[in-house]
């Protein structure tokens, strides 16, 4: 029996379509936080199966009971060897390099690969320039263009700094 197929039998977070309910329980056995998760995260970390499922295999007598204490000492070894897996807010979880949109691999903290970080930051640079351009009115700024509004009305401003209708 597999640590999966023991929490396929025996745990309450376990769905029949593989899904997890993802609940939590405190020591007085009230749900503290529901996290559903779309597939069950063993062979990885899961709290809920070290604390509430594996107690239990020591509990069953037969060969049932030997073939959950199997899967429990399979889970644990598993955990403890930590062999491709990574430290993570919930335990181990599965280390995955990180690549670039053109495959190239990227550092930690990285969003682009140094190309690709020199390509976007050229093209976001002609992005705001011609937005810098397309503002201009006549061969004005939007800043210069302060004029033309107070020409349209008035020059009149409230005591907030906005333009007043005539009339």
């Amino acid at each position: 029996m597999t640590p999966l197929q023991f929490a396929q039998q025996f745990c309450a977070n376990y769905q029949s379509g593989g899904s997890c309910l993802g609940a939590r329980i405190a020591d007085d056995g009230r749900i503290t936080s529901c996290s559903p998760k779309p597939k069950c995260v063993l062979p990885t970390r899961c709290r809920y199966f070290e604390e509430c499922v594996a107690p239990n295999a020591e509990r069953v007598d037969g060969p049932t009971g030997l073939a959950m204490q199997a899967a429990v000492r399979s889970y644990f070894t598993a955990l403890t060897s930590n062999e491709g897996f990574k430290s993570g807010p919930d335990g181990p979880r599965p280390e995955v390099e990180r690549t670039c949109a053109c495959g190239a691999p990227i550092t930690a903290r990285r969003r682009f690969c140094n190309r690709c970080r020199v390509v976007n930051r050229r093209e976001t640079y002609r992005e705001a320039q011609r937005a810098r351009r397309m503002s201009t009115v006549n061969g004005k700024t939007a800043f210069d263009n302060q004029g033309v509004t107070r020409a349209v009305f008035g020059g009149q401003y409230d005591h907030s700094g906005h333009p007043q209708n005539p009339g």
